[in-house]
């Protein structure tokens, strides 16, 4: 794609792949999903938006029925464009949690925003983040400890310019939540609490009880829905990025999108568009993810030819509780695991085994404030040796 950014002034510094439009006159892309069938399209562009669609297929719904390869039968619904179904925006952000919605707010500053979502605005990973946020608050402290706990926690496999960056700006980024009306605890001397987490040598972490996560949502939000600049289009399931070749490069000038609620597509036509849509949880049989959590962005990157790396690297969060080891059962399944915060493990939390042993320090020299991955390996390994399921204690 063509360039490669980090989303800077976002609380998470996460790279991201931004795609710029630019003049172009014909681009190709799938019309419907899962199912490859292309259309064509011609384009007018002016100031960098192209202004004139014609699409050669018929305004109308079609329904496929087909059997997979296990015999199930699958149902796809091909929407085609209709009159007024495309919408022009200088951005379009793809996703509504932390990474997307802090960038709307700052790319606000210079235009028209479109932030995508599938579900509800607040149904994202961050909302169900508990613990807190990492920054250097304390007198203390230094950001020169938080890069090298970084660091060492990522096995040195780390891009460090974004650690740098990332722990500098840290302290700033909270700030600007706070600033934005994020309200985080704070301790009896009237200064922001901070606790302790796996892989932090100081006890660096703001947190809002253990909501963290809701909390920030809710300021983020709150923030976007006061911009005047700033659209969002909920229920709108994102399909394909529009891309076309120039030169030997992939340019993206938006995406197409199912509206959910009445089964039409939506297209929107951006100078830039930004993927920040979450993980890919729900590939798993247990994740402490929500439902939104399927990797629809890593796939329609992949699917544009965008660079996909280091897909190696899934985190697994060590403490959850298993429904099935508990006294008294949920009314309903869940949908996703119920995460036991590290901040548990943060205040003294001490994980054993079935037969009350104390396994962590046999392990790790840090024990139970061990990195997440560690914690997480070491609790399969007792499992497997024990052949033993994961359950609650």
């Amino acid at each position: 794609m063509a360039t490669s950014i980090a989303s800077g002034s976002g609380l998470l510094h996460l790279r991201e792949t931004v795609y710029r439009g630019q003049g172009c006159k014909r681009a190709y892309f799938v019309s419907s999903i899962g199912i490859p069938k292309c259309i064509q399209k011609d384009l007018s562009w002016s100031h960098g938006v192209p202004k004139i669609l014609r699409i050669h297929t018929s305004n109308r719904f079609q329904s496929l029925t087909n059997k997979s390869r296990h015999g199930h039968s699958r149902t796809a619904i091909i929407s085609c464009l209709r009159d007024g179904s495309t919408k022009y925006f200088d951005f379009a952000v793809i996703g509504s949690g932390v990474a997307g919605l802090r960038y709307a707010l700052e790319v606000a500053k210079h235009g028209t925003v479109a932030v995508i979502t599938k579900a509800e605005p607040h149904e994202s990973n961050t909302n169900y983040a508990q613990g807190g946020v990492s920054a250097v608050l304390c007198p203390s402290d230094s950001v020169e400890s938080h890069m090298l706990d970084t660091i060492v926690a990522g096995a040195y496999l780390c891009d460090e310019e974004t650690v740098r960056v990332v722990c500098t700006e840290g302290p700033e980024r909270i700030r600007e939540l706070i600033a934005m009306g994020a309200s985080f605890d704070h301790g009896e001397d009237g200064n922001l609490h901070l606790a302790r987490e796996g892989g932090h040598s100081h006890r660096r972490i703001v947190h809002a009880a253990d909501m963290t996560g809701k909390e920030i949502e809710r300021a983020l939000l709150e923030a976007v829905r006061k911009d005047p600049n700033i659209f969002v289009f909920e229920h709108h399931f994102a399909i394909d990025l529009l891309t076309s070749q120039d030169g030997s490069g992939t340019v993206c000038h938006g995406v197409d999108t199912l509206n959910t609620d009445t089964q039409e597509v939506v297209r929107f036509i951006s100078k830039i568009t930004l993927l920040a849509s979450g993980g890919a949880g729900h590939i798993y049989p247990i994740t402490t993810n929500p439902p939104v959590a399927t990797g629809d962005g890593v796939a329609m990157a992949h699917r544009a030819q965008a660079i996909i790396s280091n897909m190696e690297f899934v985190q697994f969060h060590p403490t959850a509780l298993a429904d099935e080891s508990l006294p008294i059962r949920p009314t309903k399944a869940r949908e996703n695991a119920f995460l036991i915060t590290e901040a548990v493990r943060g205040d003294g939390g001490i994980l054993y085994n079935l037969d009350m042993e104390r396994f962590m320090p046999s392990y790790d020299e840090r024990a139970e404030l061990a990195p997440r991955d560690v914690v997480a390996r070491s609790i399969d390994d007792q499992l497997k040796k024990r052949n033993e399921k994961a359950r609650a204690s």
